[in-house]
């Protein structure tokens, strides 16, 4: 392949702090396994690392959980992760539990 059909190939996300980079599975694809949990993606892509912390990593911490959470909601790239989005910007809070308010009976 010549370099001019080559696919230029992408920077890292910021999701790649949080996993141990593998071999390498050519195209721009490499294996990864999370720092938390050790669980391994053969082809570790950017939008499914995001969502593993996110959803169903039981060893991330809850700030980082958020903070993941908080991307895929808002549909956001990739942003700095050398702390919690939330305890970066004010658009995001701590997740608050909310209260159940009773029926209003009908006037």
């Amino acid at each position: 392949r010549n370099s001019s059909n080559a696919k230029a190939e992408c920077p890292p996300t910021g999701v790649w702090k949080f996993f141990e980079k593998g071999a390498s599975k050519g195209d721009s694809h490499w294996e990864g396994s999370c720092s938390f949990c050790k669980r391994f993606y053969p082809r570790a892509k950017p939008h499914t690392l995001r969502a593993h912390p996110a959803n169903s990593c039981k060893k991330v911490p809850e700030e980082w959980c958020r903070h993941f959470n908080f991307i895929i909601v808002n549909n956001l790239e990739d942003v700095p992760t050398d702390e919690p989005l939330y305890g970066i910007l004010n658009t995001a809070t701590p997740l608050v539990k909310r209260k159940k308010i009773a029926k209003q009976p009908d006037i």
